[in-house]
């Protein structure tokens, strides 16, 4: 039997993520789960583990990632990059699997190619990239 479940995996710092996750859960019928750190980094360690593409430590996901069709990483940008918390739940989903990547910003702009390039040196495939503008 086919897979045909989605879910969104996000973070949020400040609730924009937290909103634009549940939005896109909304219009594709997915689950969504939010990624929770062990302990909230504060922004200068949050912007200096994104610069360096460095992980924090995260509760355990608890998901069976073969049961899902598509997969939707959402992060807010900090730094031109994904946050640690998200960078945590990258390293947790299997080699091989297709992903979405969504980037949350208030204005500034991710640097795509860098993001990419460390999802795929996680072995995941990434099957598409967006950068939404939050306006906050």
């Amino acid at each position: 039997m086919p897979k045909m479940k989605e879910i969104v995996l996000y973070y949020t710092y400040g609730g924009s993520t937290k909103h634009y996750a549940e939005k896109a859960a909304r219009k594709r019928k997915a689950e969504v789960l939010e990624i929770k750190p062990v302990k909230k980094p504060g922004k200068i360690l949050g912007c200096l583990g994104a610069i360096r593409g460095k992980s924090v430590p995260i509760e355990p996901l608890g998901i069976d990632f073969s049961e899902y069709s598509r997969v939707t990483v959402m992060s807010p940008v900090w730094a031109g990059s994904a946050h640690p918390v998200v960078n945590a739940a990258l390293s947790q989903i299997p080699k091989g699997t297709e992903i979405d990547l969504k980037m949350v910003s208030s204005g500034g702009s991710s640097n795509q190619e860098k993001i990419i390039a460390r999802a795929e040196k996680l072995g995941l495939k990434v099957k598409t990239f967006e950068d939404i503008k939050s306006g906050s």
